[in-house]
């Protein structure tokens, strides 16, 4: 599977694409047996999540518009992302655990301070 989503990500295709194949490989991990037809098998507790983050976001066919990412639990451009995956890595062992509450509440907060100007890093 490894292999796989690494082949997925060097391949340059359209976002959409890219989206709908890790949709179909998380999937299969989760032990579904027909991922071209996901409506057969349960999402997991990570797809729910970030089609509940999409739908209120304004993009309720899960998927986004060029230019947006879903990262760190919510949606940001690229250059957010960029930003707050080099604060979390500056913080060293005082990051919390990936995956966690207290991780989307300190990268909601980075993305926030962000969005309001008080980290100058996307200036320019």
């Amino acid at each position: 599977m490894e292999w796989l989503r690494d082949r997925i990500t060097q391949m340059g295709h359209h976002p959409d694409l890219y989206e709908r194949w890790h949709a179909e490989i998380d999937l299969l991990e989760e032990g579904c047996s027909r991922p071209s037809k996901p409506e057969r098998c349960r999402p997991s507790k990570r797809q729910r999540r970030r089609l509940r983050v999409l739908v209120a976001a304004g993009f309720p066919d899960g998927s986004l518009p060029p230019g947006l990412i879903y990262a760190h639990g919510a949606v940001m451009t690229e250059q957010e992302e960029e930003i707050i995956g080099d604060r979390m890595k500056e913080m060293g062992p005082l990051k919390p655990t990936t995956g966690t509450v207290r991780y989307y509440e300190l990268a909601a907060e980075h993305l926030r301070d962000m969005r309001r100007g008080a980290i100058p890093d996307l200036v320019g």
